[in-house]
């Protein structure tokens, strides 16, 4: 039960900072009286829901979510080492270049 609550907490706090930045919506970022950040815990767990409903109508298992979920890590991990790799080349910091190069082809 703790690891679910600790899940959620780092699901919901993501999108919550984006939006605190002007990066998704604004109401993503709305908080309740206990600051709670509720519009993000809503958007998080409409999402989860809406994969384990698709998971059972298309009779799949809960391996499937678990693939699905590791290879969608992989997208920001790509990015990451690309702009790594990008801004080491601006500033001309060939060794965190080299990092972002194999992260990317990672």
């Amino acid at each position: 039960s703790g690891a679910y609550l600790s899940w959620t907490i780092m699901a919901a706090e993501i999108p919550f900072i984006a939006a605190k930045r002007g990066a998704f919506p604004k109401v993503i970022a709305r908080q309740n009286a206990a600051d709670a950040p509720i519009g993000s815990l809503w958007m998080t767990n409409i999402s989860v829901q809406l994969c384990l409903i698709a998971i059972a109508f298309y009779h799949l298992d809960y391996s499937t979510l678990l693939i699905i979920a590791s290879e969608m890590v992989l997208v920001p991990y790509l990015l990451v080492g690309l702009f790594l790799a990008k801004i080491s080349y601006q500033t001309r910091c060939y060794r965190p270049l080299l990092i972002g190069i194999g992260a990317t082809l990672y």
